[in-house]
């Protein structure tokens, strides 16, 4: 996707925001509690939910296209709060939650190969899609239980969580 897709100022929207509440010190804590490599700006997600709440209303994306680079262009950056960014624009736009973009959460589960990004990614993105699209996306959820990558296969099963009560409740309606 070419790079013009992506919303005019969003990056560097985020990454001012991010380096404006920088802690170094709880960086360090945040890195060894999560056993990273990936650096960490040292913002909590308390301290991130006005970046989100502000990316919902300046950040609206125009096209499915424009939805996933600008979750791509978050999702390549070095920090993790910038990849956790990337997850929580991903959930603010559901409309975009779909079928198309599938290729991309899975990448990110691929890349992202921890609990705190592929938990999110299965239950909130590809559990939403399964839930929409059931008999399109259940093939290729169920090809993700045998899938080599233990990430996967982990999506493959948090992306049902939920939808057993979801469809007790349509039954009864």
């Amino acid at each position: 996707m070419p790079a013009a897709i992506v919303s005019a100022g969003f990056v560097e929207f985020v990454q001012a925001e991010l380096k404006a509440q920088a802690d170094k010190e709880r960086a360090i804590e945040m890195a060894a509690y999560m056993k990273s490599k990936v650096p960490f700006y040292g913002v909590p997600k308390p301290e991130r939910l006005p970046i989100i709440r502000a990316f919902k209303k300046q950040f609206v994306p125009q096209s499915q296209a424009q939805y996933q680079a600008n979750i791509l262009a978050l999702w390549q950056l070095a920090h993790r709060e910038e990849k956790y960014l990337a997850i929580n624009y991903a959930e603010q736009f559901p409309a975009y939650i779909s079928v198309a973009a599938l290729p991309l959460y899975e990448r990110m589960v691929r890349e992202g190969s921890w609990w705190d990004y592929v938990d999110v990614i299965a239950g909130h993105l590809v559990g939403k899609v399964l839930l929409d699209n059931e008999a399109q996306v259940r093939p290729l959820i169920d090809g993700y239980v045998d899938d080599g990558d233990m990430w996967i296969r982990r999506t493959a099963l948090l992306s049902h969580l939920g939808h057993k009560d979801h469809h007790h409740q349509n039954q009864h309606q």
